[in-house]
């Protein structure tokens, strides 16, 4: 039988045919102990190399810190009845002590160990597993702040300590959030497979997300729910307040006194509180708003209608915020953002001290630029016109977020009639109208006495020691509670109002209102009224800010703003926390002092005391009052206090004992037989003109005047 021979070169490809089928020899491996075919000596120079790069050891101090944090955590939760003693003082047993030691310790070990094994797992298909793990889970390292910033006990006494610790913990969290979704979105392209179980919650959480994001009434039903709650919240304890005669003749028997007599044809801003049956506060502030809340006043005359005014416009502001952002940040950041402005703190004590028209203004120079932004001119110049007739300086901050407006240049002509607006009315009212009350000279230059040269007189001698002189100035300035007031006006922000230069502009008022005074408490304390002259500007900075990194930034880096917003809901809810009055109220302060919550039983006997005097009372006499009483009886024409004098009053309540100026009004009175005492229950007595002061001798050992 023949066997035909193969063509030329086709040998050669029956060659290569069977040596792509045999299986190649495989070369002879090191037997020696070790991984990958190498020795222990060799694995171990390998992992030096590997540890020793500039990424890995990068790497490893991140381990360390996220187990360091989870141990000290824990462990800061494990004492947490001495946690108080630990942070104030120091004091802790060295057995406690070496516990927090090795726990940390352990931390560090446990982390280092986990990433260790998943390295090990997964060093042949994807050796940046561990590491990209590691950065994603970088946020655990702001645990370690949580026990110290979720104690209210330790704030006391540490106000600068806590609040410098609540800035470190924001650093912290952004640096980590940043890190944790660059890690997230190099892990998201990674082609290594899944277990079903991260499938399905990977899954569910984008269809979450994805129904939520759909929403578009939801988040500005949860902001109308967060103002009721703020608006009942606030009016209920103010309420409360008054009701165990909390509250005070200066401020809010003076503005009960106003609007009262604004809606009963009264004399122009009388306030007799204030000074007698003459006395106007037309020298002291603008308030025409007193004519609009009169519209509710005349069906619910008393101080508690104004109580209510105060906090639900206060807590309305949320909504025109909500608008404001909505438009450039999307509803959920808007929401999120007048969620933060509804805790923040500085918002709570100018809410909790009486009644004032300034924090009022907010919601209409609000509700003016939200108007802009939707281009509803109508309404723009109602909310303008309204936010004007609020107080005379509201306008000056209508006139600076006017030049925000123009700085930004989205809105340049509206800024402009802000500005325009603002600065014209200001001006007229201030440094015209006011002055024509008070005899030339212009109100409250008290509160910046120490910038007033000798010689000198009024805000210009203000402004000339303020350009002349700034090293005095800036002397008066660093002072540790102004400090600690700017911290914590800007803490809960995280200082992100400040991200651009442009931020400083907004605080403008601010500085001239507040950090400039001199020897005036509470014009640099969060419990009063002033904290309005940051508020307004720093969450409408805080809307354009983030804007701003969402159009620049995120291009570069993915969810920077997201990332931003993160840290201040952080910093808002640990201050608020901390010293505010929504989440804990311990360390609550409106006013002059902490602030009381709650009634206690002796709170109504008191009450009942007081008001069985005031049934005694004709509804339209004349009566002078002590300091705390006054707001009961202000409703009225003529109701004074009784430290400034008694004038034509044809009755006084009082306190008992009764000290200083009102002490040296009241005891002469008594004494000489002009007034007689009338009745006496506990520590009230309610005396009347020409009665017989046979019940005299009663009280006067009561009455001193030193």
């Amino acid at each position: 039988m023949l066997i035909p021979t193969p063509p030329n070169g086709a040998n050669d490809a029956i060659e290569e045919s069977v040596a792509a089928v045999t299986p190649k020899a495989e070369p002879p491996q090191d037997q020696s102990p070790g991984f990958d075919g190498r020795s222990p000596k060799t694995l171990a120079a390998a992992l030096c190399q590997r540890l020793l790069s500039v990424t890995n050891i990068k790497t490893i101090v991140l381990l360390a810190a996220i187990g360091a944090s989870v141990g000290f955590c824990a462990f800061g939760f494990g004492i947490r009845p001495k946690l108080e003693a630990y942070v104030g003082q120091n004091r802790l047993s060295w057995k406690l002590r070496y516990w927090l030691q090795w726990t940390m310790i352990g931390g560090v070990m446990v982390s280092l160990v986990a990433a260790g094994a998943l390295w090990l797992r997964t060093r042949r298909t994807q050796p940046q597993t561990a590491a990209l793990w590691t950065r994603r889970l970088a946020p655990l390292t702001g645990l370690a702040f949580l026990p110290t910033l979720t104690d209210s006990r330790v704030w006391q006494g540490n106000e600068l300590a806590i609040l410098v610790l609540v800035n470190l913990f924001s650093l912290t969290i952004l640096k980590s959030i940043v890190t944790s979704q660059d890690a997230a979105l190099r892990l998201s392209v990674s082609p290594k497979p899944r277990s079903v179980l991260l499938i399905r919650v990977s899954c569910f959480l984008e269809r979450q997300a994805t129904f939520w994001g759909r929403q578009q009434k939801l988040p500005l039903l949860t902001v109308f729910a967060g103002v009721a709650v703020y608006a009942v919240y606030f009016s209920f304890h103010t309420i409360q307040t008054h009701y165990r005669l909390g509250t005070q003749s200066f401020d809010l028997a003076l503005e009960d006194n106003l609007v009262w007599n604004a809606v009963n044809g009264g004399p122009l801003f009388k306030m007799s509180p204030f000074g007698g049956p003459d006395a106007t506060h037309a020298g002291n502030h603008q308030t025409y708003f007193a004519f609009v809340i009169g519209l509710i006043y005349r069906f619910f005359p008393g101080p508690q209608t104004l109580l209510i005014v105060q906090a639900v416009l206060m807590g309305a502001a949320a909504i025109p915020l909500f608008y404001l952002g909505r438009s450039r940040l999307g509803p959920w950041s808007a929401a999120a953002i007048a969620w933060l402005y509804l805790l923040y703190p500085p918002l709570h004590g100018a809410a909790l001290y009486d009644f004032h028209y300034l924090p009022l203004g907010t919601v209409f120079l609000w509700a003016a630029l939200a108007f802009v932004e939707a281009r509803r001119p109508l309404l723009m110049v109602l909310s303008i016109v309204l936010a004007a007739s609020v107080r005379e300086d509201v306008n000056a901050m209508m006139a600076v977020l006017g030049l925000l407006l123009i700085v930004e240049g989205k809105h340049v002509p509206a800024g402009l009639l802000f500005t325009a607006i603002g600065g014209l009315a200001f001006g007229i009212l201030k440094f015209v109208v006011m002055p024509r009350y008070t005899g030339g000279h212009q109100s409250f230059v008290h509160q910046y006495q120490d910038l007033v040269p000798k010689g000198g007189a009024g805000y210009p001698a203000v402004l000339v020691t303020i350009f002349t002189n700034p090293v005095y100035t800036l002397k008066t300035l660093l002072e540790g509670d102004k400090l600690i007031y700017v911290l914590q006006i800007f803490t809960p922000l995280a200082f992100f109002p400040l991200r651009r230069a442009v931020g400083f502009l907004g605080c403008l008022v601010g500085f001239f209102f507040t950090l400039l005074s001199t020897r005036y408490p509470p014009q640099i304390q969060i419990s009063f009224q002033y904290t309005t002259y940051w508020t307004t500007f720093l969450f409408v900075l805080l809307v354009n800010n983030l804007s701003w990194v969402r159009t620049t930034l995120d291009t570069t880096h993915k969810n920077l703003s997201r990332a931003y917003l993160a840290v201040v809901v952080c910093a808002t809810m640990v201050c608020s926390y901390q010293y505010g009055a929504l989440l804990e109220t311990r360390n609550t302060r409106g006013g002059f002092g902490q602030y009381r919550f709650g009634l206690k039983p002796e709170d109504h006997e008191r009450h009942r005391q007081v008001y069985e005097l005031i049934g005694l009372v004709p509804n339209d006499a004349k009566i002078v009052a002590s300091e705390l009483l006054v707001p009961h009886v202000s409703s009225r024409k003529d109701a004074y206090t009784l430290r400034t004098g008694y004038f034509d009053a044809e009755y006084a309540l009082f306190e008992m004992p009764t000290h200083g100026d009102e002490g040296r009004a009241l005891k002469p009175a008594l004494a000489s037989g002009t007034f007689g005492v009338v009745a006496i229950r506990g520590n009230y007595a309610l005396a009347k003109r020409r009665h017989p002061s046979t019940k005299n001798g009663l009280v006067l050992d009561r009455i001193h005047g030193d």
